[in-house]
Order: structure tokens, then C-alpha cells, then sequence
């Protein structure tokens, strides 16, 4: 999960309106369906991941020793000893044992990168850095004991009057001892160092309080890796094309946003920087993108980089058959698990794209699960990946899967580095009809946990259209070496367009107990062995039997038998976030609408704002949208609440852009485009994806 800076008060993060430059998609997918108030997919939290063999930078308030960025006047009380220290940038040595070396380095105050990511220690007690004013030397703490000596990049400490100069040095006025550049000598403990930069503002005199604050200001560095994007390609030519939604996720300042795109041998084809407002969220739309540098067509994996906390959502459309599908940003390990994998059924097979996030040569192990229990492994598959590089594993085609036939299971996928994975189903010609998409992130196997939600399930739920019937199902896989026994427990929304016996009600159905490796999927259409009512829909909660028996799962949302298809990963109830960024929404926007379910996973009743913002579909410029007068509401424990825009009068007809959505309790949004074409013959497929998490 993002950590957004403390700093912005609560009434900023609210303001926070999100800039979305042009999507111009001719087809998106996926909405909810127009309930009122009721239940309805990175994401799960984001990943924010540092570059390649750097540690992570520290985000919020830094523990740090405050320097002074001007200059700063120090008038030691009469008879008091002035005791100054210096941040260690290399190695730290002393008559004491400081254990261990600092392993980053820095220049200045100014920058420094990466900071130091060991602890100091020594004989003496080590004194955290202030977090808001510096205590002057009158009372420092901890009184001088002995000496060290730590190298760093210029400061010398005077044991008398001294005016500091400019960064990092110290110029004597009265008597002072002079220590070479490089090396300060401390009368008193080594201090640890945070990640990042700890600045201070404003001056400070010895014997009174310093009249500025200490303020942290970390390099922050996103890295993100989307393993798939297409230009009229998949695995033979066509009319496909993939946009790219980069989100800045602080609302306050903003970044400089650089989009990566590889070929399969690694090479850079093209770099594309943009620059987002405080919470912007700037498109890659690849015919765009590749149109303007005159490039290829191909089949591309793509890093993103920023100075900011960055999230992002990629959009895959098969214009010549109206299909469709968003998947998030995954969540990146060495194990990564993708719960559902066909091969030839329900007339779609899955394409799993597998991207080397690191700047070093991996290998990766794809293991196919199947059987009876769905713990058998039936299909092994090794790729070799560059840097950055993805690969494609096509169900459908590859030598390794035929024997497979007709085949529902799940794969492992493992990796000599990090990997990043996402899913996409689609029906193939060999398959079967084309129009039903489905895309997700793989989840790392770390992430497994005893307890998931879901924020929309739906059985038989009726559709836009009089005759259209709605049914999720629910996939879960065991990646553990021990049983786990896992129950889903179901709420009902109570929304009026439900049923009388949906509304408020509580369902379930039996648990089932899993193997290790073992994979269920339960479904909530009638008939499906569980309690709930037809036209019913509302929130899911996944347990199991012990904290150790973890699991993964996902969810299909079908419309008709899965003649319309998303879906999307069930969220850690952990990554439940009180600030959520969403980097699109419509009303009635080339025949797709958007949905907005939010589940509130607290015990507690949740306090629940959405606030959305306009986008220009020429230039870009996002604009808030005022005078919503439903677009704050209380939300009960483990309940839900749609917003659908054709029911909020501030927003007009053929409206896209952002919005973010602030709550005083944890909640899980999810984002459903759906169409809304009277015209079943002409709709497109819908997408979902999860809500951004940045708390």
C-alpha cells in the first residue's frame, strides 16, 4: 500500500480531484449495474518499489537529524560544549564499533541517494533524529560519553561559537577544532540515518527553540511493471490496442512520470516521459504514442518510473470484436500465483504475460495445477527473460500445454528475479467466440492471507437490459504446504433493487477444505450449493480455518453465461485503504457507463465521500465537478454503496475522468464499465479493476 504524505490534511485529500488526460479508447468495458445504494479487483494495495537493487525510499515523516539548508547562527551558552552531527553518506569509523557500514552516499543536504540503509550502533545509546523541532544543545541528549569519528562529505564540528555556512559546512568565529573534509568528530552516539532526507527549515540558536520544523523530503522513486501492452498485435495481427492510465497519487505536488517500452529481447523501443499535476493521471495510448515516433506495431512490456508514488491501470480493447479488459499494476515477487489458467474452455484460453521487473538476466518456472483437487501439477514451462523483458505463455499454442485438451486450472510462476504478472482470457478461434475478456494480476504467493473481501457478488442479478441475468463466481487457490479449510460468507445488499429476500440477509455456502495446491471455485448463480437468493447481489467475505492456512482468490463477473465477462483479485482485507484513487469513471461515454462499488470492511459505520473531476477530451484538463448532493454517505459494517453517475445530476451525459474517494473507516472500491447500449448485438464487453489503495 502507498503511503500518502501526512502532511495533506484530510480536507485536501478530499479536494483531491484527479487530472485524467484523454482515453481514446473507442470501446471500454465494464460498469455495475444502476443500483442506488448497495454492493459491488494492484488491486490490491500498489506497489511502489524502489529501482533495481536500490532499497526503497522512506515515504512520510522521516526520523532524521535536522541540517541546515542556509545558514544557520549558533550561540552555545556560556559554558556549554556545542555538539553537531553529521550524517554518515560511506563508511562511519571511530574508537567505538559502528556496526554496520552505511552502504548508501550523499553529497549534501541538498541530495542524497540512496541514504545509508543499515543502522548505525556503538558503546553509546543511539538518539533517534527529531520529527518536528530540534532540541538545541542546552539539553542534549545523550550526554557526551566518547568520541567517534564517522566520514561523511564536509562538515566540521567547532567546540565553541560557530556559524554554520552553506550546506555541509562549518565555519569557526570563535575557538573551534577543524576536522578535515570528509570526517567530523562526535561527542556522543552514532546516530542512525532513515531513508531519504531529513531537511530543516528555518534557523535555530543554541539555548532556545528553533523557529523551524524539521520537514522529511525523501527521493521518492514508483516503479512500475505492466507485462503486457499491444499495438494491433496479439498472437497473429489484429485490431488490438492497449491505453495506459499513470496515476500520480499524491495529491500535492507533481511528477515527472517516464513510460518504458520493451521488445522481447529487451531493447528500449521507446521512452516516453509526461508530467502529472498532484494527483493527474496522464495517458499512454499506444496508437497514439507509437503513431507520434513513427514505430512499429508489436507487443510491448512497459516500465514506469517517477519521482512520485505512482499507480496505474492498462487498458486492452479488441475493437474488431468489442472485447475488453483492465488489469492494474500487479504486485510484484519472486512467486507469483494466477488462480485461474484455461486452455480451450468456456470457450477462452489464457494468455499469462511474465515480466523480469529487474535490470538482470531471470529465468522463470510456470507450473500448471490441475486434477480433481486442482493440486496436481500437469504442465511445466520455463521462459528466460531480460531485463525488463516479458514473455507470453498462449495457452492455446504452446507445445508444452497441449496435452492439457480441455483444461481449468491454475499456474505457479517462479523466478530467479522479481516478477510481474497479469492474465488475460480471450476467446480464440480455436476456442470459440471471441467477444468475452477477462483480465487480472497474478498475486504474489506472500500475499495469500486467512482473510479476503470481496465487494460485489452477484447472483442472477438482473442486468441493464430486462432480460440480462448477472452471476459472479469466486475462485480460490491454496499455495501452501497445509489444508486450509475456507468458508464464504455473503451479505446482502439493501439496495430496493434487490430482492425482498436478498435485502439485509446473510448467506453462505458450506465450507470446503483444500489441499495444499488445491483450487475451488464456488459459485453464486442459483444452484450453486449455497443460500442466496435469485436477484440478489451485495458483498463476499473469504475465511479459513487458521491464520496459517492462506489463500489467494479471484472473480469472474458474468452477464448471461459469460456472453459479457470481467474480473478481477479479491483484496487482503488488510489492503482496505480510508483514501482511494480511481483513474476513470464515465456517464454514457462511448456506450459505457462505470459503476462505483464500495465495500466498508470495519466494524463500524463509515463516514464515505467520492468527489470526481471532468476530463477535457482536448486538451486534457480536468475540472471538478460541484454540487453532488449524494456524493457523501454512511455505509454500515460489511456493507456497500453504488454510485452510478446517470443518477448524479452534476454529471451530463458523455462525461470521463477521475475521482478519488476519502473515508474515515477502511474501504474497498470497485470499478465496473459496463455498456449500457440498448443494442445487445452492438455492446462491448465490460472491465473492471480495483479502486488504488493509498494509504
Amino acid at each position: 500500500m502507498l503511503t500518502k504524505p501526512s502532511a495533506a490534511p484530510l480536507a485536501a485529500r478530499t479536494a483531491w480531484l484527479i487530472g485524467l488526460a484523454t482515453l481514446a479508447l473507442a470501446a471500454s468495458a465494464l460498469i455495475l449495474r444502476p443500483p442506488t445504494a448497495a454492493g459491488a479487483p494492484p488491486r490490491g494495495r500498489l506497489a511502489l518499489d524502489a529501482p533495481s537493487g536500490a532499497a526503497a525510499p522512506a515515504q512520510g515523516t522521516l526520523t532524521a537529524t535536522a541540517v541546515a539548508t542556509g545558514t544557520a547562527t549558533i550561540t552555545p551558552t556560556v559554558g556549554a560544549t556545542l555538539t553537531l552531527t553529521a550524517m554518515p553518506t560511506g563508511s562511519a569509523t571511530s574508537d567505538d564499533t559502528v556496526t554496520p557500514a552505511p552502504t548508501g552516499s550523499a553529497t549534501s543536504d541538498d541530495t542524497a541517494t540512496p541514504m545509508p540503509t543499515g543502522s548505525a550502533t556503538s558503546d553509546d545509546t543511539a538518539t533517534p533524529m527529531p520529527t518536528g523541532s530540534a532540541t538545541p544543545d542546552d539539553t542534549m541528549t545523550p550526554a557526551p560519553t566518547s568520541s567517534a569519528t564517522t566520514v561523511g562529505t564536509g562538515t566540521a564540528i567547532a567546540t565553541g561559537s560557530a556559524t554554520a555556512i552553506s550546506t555541509g559546512t562549518a565555519v569557526a568565529t570563535g575557538s573551534a577544532t577543524a576536522i578535515g573534509t570528509g570526517t567530523v568528530v562526535a561527542t556522543g552516539s552514532a546516530t542512525s540515518v532513515a531513508t531519504g532526507t531529513a531537511i530543516a527549515t528555518g534557523t535555530g540558536t543554541a539555548g532556545a527553540t528553533p523557529s523551524g520544523t524539521v520537514t522529511a523530503a525523501p527521493t521518492v522513486s514508483a516503479n512500475l511493471a505492466l507485462p503486457l501492452a499491444s499495438l494491433r498485435r496479439w498472437h497473429e495481427a489484429g485490431n488490438v490496442a492497449t491505453g495506459i492510465q499513470v496515476q500520480n497519487l499524491d495529491p500535492d505536488s507533481a511528477a515527472n512520470i517516464v513510460a518504458q517500452f520493451f521488445d522481447d529481447s529487451g531493447a528500449i523501443v521507446a521512452s516516453v516521459p509526461r508530467t502529472a499535476a498532484g494527483g493527474g493521471a496522464p495517458n499512454f495510448y499506444l496508437p497514439t504514442v507509437f503513431r507520434d515516433l513513427a514505430l512499429a506495431s508489436g507487443i510491448f512490456s512497459v516500465r514506469v518510473t517517477g519521482n512520485q508514488p505512482l499507480g496505474a491501470i492498462v487498458r486492452t480493447d479488441w475493437f474488431s470484436v468489442r472485447g475488453a479488459g483492465i488489469a492494474a499494476n500487479p504486485a510484484t515477487g519472486p512467486d507469483v500465483i494466477v488462480a485461474s489458467f484455461l486452455r480451450r474452455s468456456h470457450g477462452r484460453s489464457s494468455m499469462v504475460a511474465v515480466q523480469n521487473t529487474t535490470s538482470t538476466t531471470a529465468t522463470a518456472t510456470i507450473v500448471a495445477y490441475g486434477g480433481a483437487g486442482g493440486n496436481m501439477p500437469r504442465a511445466t514451462f520455463q521462459l528466460t527473460l531480460p531485463p525488463h523483458a516479458a514473455r507470453r505463455i498462449w495457452a492455446d499454442f504452446e507445445a508444452a500445454f497441449t496435452a492439457l485438451g480441455t483444461f481449468e486450472g491454475w499456474l505457479r510462476v517462479t523466478g530467479t528475479q522479481t516478477l510481474s504478472v497479469q492474465a488475460w482470457e480471450v476467446g480464440e478461434i480455436a476456442g470459440g467466440a471471441p467477444l468475452a475478456v477477462a483480465a487480472f494480476e497474478g498475486q504474489p504467493a506472500a500475499t495469500a492471507g486467512n482473510r479476503l473481501a470481496v465487494a460485489l457478488f452477484r447472483s442472477a442479478q438482473k442486468g441493464v437490459l430486462g432480460a440480462d441475468r448477472l452471476n459472479t463466481r469466486i475462485v480460490v487457490v491454496n499455495p501452501g504446504l497445509i489444508p486450509a479449510v475456507v468458508t464464504v460468507s455473503y451479505a446482502g445488499t439493501a439496495n430496493e433493487t434487490a430482492s425482498m429476500a436478498c435485502r439485509g440477509g446473510s448467506f453462505a455456502h458450506p465450507a470446503v477444505t483444500l489441499p495444499p495446491g488445491g483450487r475451488h471455485v464456488f459459485r453464486q448463480a442459483p444452484g450453486g450449493g449455497h443460500s442466496i437468493p435469485a436477484d440478489c447481489f451485495g458483498t463476499a467475505r473469504i475465511r479459513t480455518g487458521a491464520p496459517a492456512q492462506r489463500v489467494v482468490a479471484m472473480v469472474y463477473d458474468a452477464t448471461n453465461d459469460d456472453e459479457l465477462l470481467s474480473a478481477y483479485v479479491a483484496l487482503p482485507e488488510a489492503d482496505a485503504a480510508q483514501l482511494v484513487a480511481l483513474p476513470l469513471f464515465r456517464r454514457r461515454h462511448v456506450g459505457l457507463t462505470t459503476g462505483i462499488q464500495v465495500m466498508n470492511i470495519a466494524t463500524t459505520t463509515a463516514t464515505v465521500r467520492i468527489a470526481f473531476s471532468a476530463t477535457d477530451a482536448g486538451t486534457g484538463v480536468s475540472t471538478p465537478i460541484g454540487g453532488c448532493t449524494v456524493c457523501q454517505q454512511a455505509i454500515a459494517p460489511n456493507d456497500s454503496y453504488t454510485w452510478w453517475p446517470p443518477s448524479i445530476g452534476g454529471i451530463p451525459d458523455g462525461t470521463f475522468g477521475a475521482a478519488v474517494i476519502t473515508s474515515n473507516q477502511p474501504i474497498i472500491a470497485l470499478v465496473n464499465d459496463y455498456p449500457t447500449s440498448p443494442d445487445a448485438a452492438a455492446r462491448t464487453d465490460p472491465a473492471t479493476y480495483l479502486g488504488l489503495s493509498v494509504q
